[in-house]
Formats: structure tokens, C-alpha cells, sequence
């Protein structure tokens, strides 16, 4: 139960349990809030390629001076809150734990006086603008969490109060923490969800060649499994890794553009290494999808290294603080140790290929990774419910026909809403519908 709906705790106070309350429009009401929520950021990101960081116009100090009429926002919140006998300190703490909320009130306090995070002006920048301030602040996570110690539970934390992802995330949840992980050192618990122990697929001498540079940022990572033509179905990649008897090298290629690793994050712009899954060959047999340790891009120019296509794949509905890309191998020549290795391996000597006890070992980083996309869905999507629901409190829409002379406009959350007519009692209570439904109009 602990961190499935992170942030839906502070929407729970406005609920009036046991008093009639409607559903249907209510829920349409939050599930169009949530849309436009997530839709805005869509929308403002792909405006402009590239747009000054434009502040708010300043207005005249009679501007400032006007207040909303009456009733204010605060005050219909504020009554709303007081007719909850809900108490919202105490599910705060079973959903989150009380550790937990200590810490973020404890990080958010430092986040608050440090510049760079504030939000403000994240609506008014272009694509490229949002990215590089997203990379300033991933830089400046990094700093904080040099300086003041942070543990990982806290840099999560961090991240999470960010509200969306910075250009390093991949390469600390899916190439750092993988690497980590697959190297049989002991599991890290992130903030609200327990990381499983990825399927231990690297060797020591691994650990001291790639692990060490990761952890101190001396190189950057990610993830590079999806293609083109296929995605989840690992099976199916068509990146081929195939031995070399002669050098003991393996030689990565992408056959054809569906070989095209695709939506990796990290990779459009930031990584310098990648983790890439692609099918073993070894003496023209194909012995599955294997991970290898891929260097990309030149450590000092970070041009890309002979024989490597790979670019950014421009703006997207969302998520643009990430630089996602794509790459392709032409014959691009990969070391022995680049071979994540710890159950499956090919014996340099022998040339033969040693199978895992289990070949689902090889999937860990993909299962570890879908199993947080609901963690992270459930905190974007409870994040929409609290604004979606403060919002219904707050807004007034149109007077009840029924209702006595002088009184205010009705608040969205108290629409009467008939089970069978869920979202028409809107149409209805303009007093100005023209048809008159029934109950089989449902």
C-alpha cells in the first residue's frame, strides 16, 4: 500500500464521507482536469523549438491591489476542509509512512533555496530552454547530494519534488542502479518502493572497469533496449552482437532501420555509454539477447564515435526535459568485458557460449523498470486528482434552478448528479437546456 498513490493524501480532506455525494460529474470533472494538466505541458513544449524564457509582464499597483470577490478560493477550501471528518495526518502517514513525509518536508526545504529548481518560469521556455535548465538541475541534485550527504532514499526524494525528469535520471534508474544491482551488491530501497536486486549479470572485474566512473559521473549511461520493431518483446530485437574467434571481440550492427534503438532516454543528447541489448551470434547461431556495455560518444568532444548514428528524436507530447534518441551500429567493435557476464558469458579460450542457469536473467533492468511505471504513474496521476478536486471546490458554476434568491453560485463539487444521467445534470442546471432527458437516455 506504502507509495501507490503518493500525493493523493492532501485532496482527501475536501471528501465529505456518507453525505450523498455525486460521482459521475465529479469524475468528469477530474478526469478533464487531469487531461488538461497533462495536456498544457504537452502543448507548451512543442510551441516553440526554442523561446526566451519570458517573464510575467509587471502590472500597475492597482492591478496588484484588486482582490477576488467573495467568496475567496482559500475560503471555499478552507470550509470544505472543515466539513471532512476525514483526518488526513493520519492516511498521510499510512500511505507515505511518517519517515517518509519527514523527509521530504526535510529536502523540499532545500530545494526551496536553491534558485534553480523554481518552477515558475517552466511554461514560458521552449523545448531547448526546459532542457538545459533540467540540466542544470540535475547537476545541482548532484552537487547537493555531494555536499550535504544524501543517502538515495533522498536524492529520490529530490526528484520526485522536481515533478519530472532530469537528463541524468536514466542514468541513475536504469544504467547506474541496474549496474549496481546486476553486480550482486546489496539492494537500495528508493523512496516509497524497495528496488528488487536486477538478475546479477556483471562481474567483478566489471564492477572496477564501469561501476566506479558510473557512480562518480565520470561517465554517463543509459538504457538502450527498444527498437524500432520491437519493444518489450526482447526476443525479437534485431541488433545483432555477433563473436570475433580471431580478436575476442563481439562486433555490434544494426541490420536494418528497424534495428534502430528508439525512445531511449538519456541518449538524445546527455549519455556518453550505453547498456544495449542485442542478440548474441556466435559461430551464426543466435543464442538470444544478451546486455553489453557500449561506449558512444568521445569522453572530451562527445562527438560520436566511428561508426555510431545517433541523435536526439526532437520534441514530444511531454516528458521534453528527456532527451530520448536513437542509435544504429555499423560493425561498431565491442571488448570482451563489454559482455555483461556474470551467468552468461562466451569463454575467451574456448570460444564456446555459457548459458545462465535461467534466461530470464537477462531481462531484470526491463522488469525492474515496469514494475515502477505504475509507482510513477500513481504519483503523476494523484498529483492531477488533488488539483482536479481543489479546483472543483474553488470553482462556482451556475446558480441550482431551486435555488432561494441571493444565493451564490453552485461549487462544482456540489453538482447533484443522478446515477443515471452522470455529466447532464451540467446541461440541466444552466436552467437553459433545451431537451429534457430522461432516465433511459442513459
Amino acid at each position: 500500500m506504502h507509495g501507490l498513490t503518493p500525493g493523493l493524501a492532501p485532496c482527501l480532506g475536501l471528501v465529505r464521507v456518507n453525505d450523498g455525494m455525486p460521482s459521475g460529474l465529479l469524475c468528469y470533472y477530474i478526469c478533464f482536469a487531469a487531461f488538461v494538466f497533462c495536456f498544457t505541458e504537452s502543448v507548451c513544449s512543442l510551441i516553440s523549438i526554442r523561446s526566451p524564457s519570458a517573464a510575467m509582464p509587471t502590472n500597475p499597483q492597482w492591478v496588484k491591489d484588486l482582490k477576488p470577490a467573495s467568496p475567496q478560493g482559500s475560503e471555499l477550501l478552507q470550509k470544505e476542509r472543515d466539513g471532512s471528518n476525514i483526518n488526513v495526518n493520519a492516511i498521510s502517514e499510512f500511505l507515505h509512512t511518517k519517515k517518509e513525509l519527514e523527509r521530504k518536508k526535510r529536502v523540499l526545504k532545500v530545494l526551496e533555496n536553491e534558485p534553480v529548481f523554481d518552477k515558475s518560469q517552466n511554461y514560458f521556455a521552449g523545448r531547448i530552454d526546459r532542457f538545459e535548465t533540467s540540466l542544470a538541475r540535475a547537476k545541482r541534485l548532484r552537487q547537493l547530494t555531494v555536499k550535504l550527504g544524501w543517502d538515495k532514499d533522498d536524492f529520490n526524494t529530490a526528484n520526485e519534488l522536481l515533478s519530472e525528469s532530469t537528463p541524468y535520471r536514466l542514468h541513475d534508474s536504469m544504467f547506474l542502479v541496474s549496474f549496481r544491482n546486476q553486480l550482486g551488491t546489496p539492494t537500495i530501497t528508493t523512496n516509497h518502493f524497495p528496488q528488487i536486486t536486477l538478475q546479477n549479470q556483471s562481474t567483478p572485474e566489471q564492477q572496477e572497469v564501469f561501476l566506479k566512473r558510473a557512480e562518480n559521473f565520470e561517465i554517463i549511461g543509459c538504457y538502450a533496449q527498444t527498437e524500432l520493431g520491437h519493444g518489450s518483446n526482447v526476443r525479437g530485437l534485431e541488433t545483432t552482437a555477433t563473436w570475433n574467434p580471431s580478436d575476442k571481440t563481439f562486433t555490434l550492427h544494426s541490420p536494418t532501420l528497424t534495428a534502430s534503438k528508439w525512445w531511449i532516454g538519456s541518449l538524445g543528447r546527455t549519455a556518453n555509454h550505453a547498456a544495449v541489448m542485442a542478440q548474441l551470434v556466435i559461430d551464426g547461431k543466435s543464442y538470444g539477447p544478451h546486455p553489453f556495455i557500449v561506449q558512444i560518444r568521445d569522453l572530451k568532444t562527445h562527438e560520436p564515435l566511428e561508426g555510431i548514428a545517433v541523435g536526439d528524436i526532437g520534441p514530444k507530447f511531454g516528458f521534453n526535459t528527456m532527451d530520448n534518441g536513437y542509435i544504429l551500429f555499423n560493425k561498431v567493435k565491442v571488448p570482451h568485458i563489454g559482455m555483461m557476464a556474470r551467468f552468461s558469458s562466451v569463454d575467451p579460450k574456448t570460444n564456446k557460449y555459457v548459458k545462465p542457469a535461467n534466461s530470464a536473467l537477462v531481462y531484470g533492468t526491463m522488469t525492474w523498470v515496469r514494475s515502477t511505471i505504475v509507482q510513477q504513474a500513481g504519483g503523476v496521476l494523484a498529483r492531477g486528482v488533488v488539483i482536479a478536486l481543489r479546483y472543483c471546490a474553488v470553482r462556482r458554476q451556475f446558480k441550482d434552478r431551486d435555488a432561494p434568491d441571493g444565493e451564490d453560485e453552485t461549487q462544482v463539487l456540489n453538482y447533484k448528479v443522478s446515477p443515471y444521467q452522470p455529466g447532464l445534470t451540467l446541461l440541466h442546471s444552466t436552467n437553459n437546456c433545451p431537451h429534457r432527458w430522461s432516465k433511459s437516455a442513459s
